[in-house]
């Protein structure tokens, strides 16, 4: 369904679940880039611990602790 651009400016954004706040919604895929060496691993890491005791990660508030597993 095709609508106008004030139609869509206008309408209210549904609402959202999320894991970590305007970052990442729960049931959402992503990835973690940079260069080599660049602090990918620790940031999974770090997500990962804030997630399983429900604090802030990287000033983003996480709403609620989540169980979690890092593979």
């Amino acid at each position: 369904m095709l609508v106008t651009a004030p139609a869509f400016v206008n309408a209210s954004p549904l609402e959202v679940n999320w894991l970590v706040e305007q970052v990442i919604e729960r049931g959402a895929n992503g990835f973690f880039c940079a260069v080599p060496k660049g602090g990918k691993s620790w940031a999974a890491i770090d997500l990962c611990i804030s997630l399983a005791l429900g604090c802030d990660w990287l000033d983003f508030q996480i709403p609620r602790q989540v169980r979690c597993a890092l593979i």
